[in-house]
């Protein structure tokens, strides 16, 4: 088994137990920008987001995770990039 931080509903980080062997992938979902106008609709800022990676289970369940995590479980697994 193996405790890590995961994203909940509300993008804050909560300690979790995992199982490696149950894992079946890993994918990155890009977020995308938010962009906020004024009230004459001008646009006054956009705010980026990082990307946020779904560790997926062979039991189809999911579990997302922040970018610094990911790297830690990637190493953890030795994730070969081709």
């Amino acid at each position: 088994m193996l405790k890590l931080q995961r994203l909940n509903r509300n993008q804050e980080l909560v300690e979790c137990l995992i199982v490696l062997e149950d894992i079946d992938g890993l994918s990155e979902k890009k977020v995308e920008d938010t962009q906020l106008f004024d009230e004459n609709g001008n646009l006054v800022k956009t705010e980026t987001h990082e990307s946020i990676y779904n560790v997926h289970f062979k039991n189809g369940r999911e579990i997302y995770l922040d970018k610094a995590t990911y790297d830690k479980l990637v190493a953890k697994l030795k994730v070969e990039t081709l």
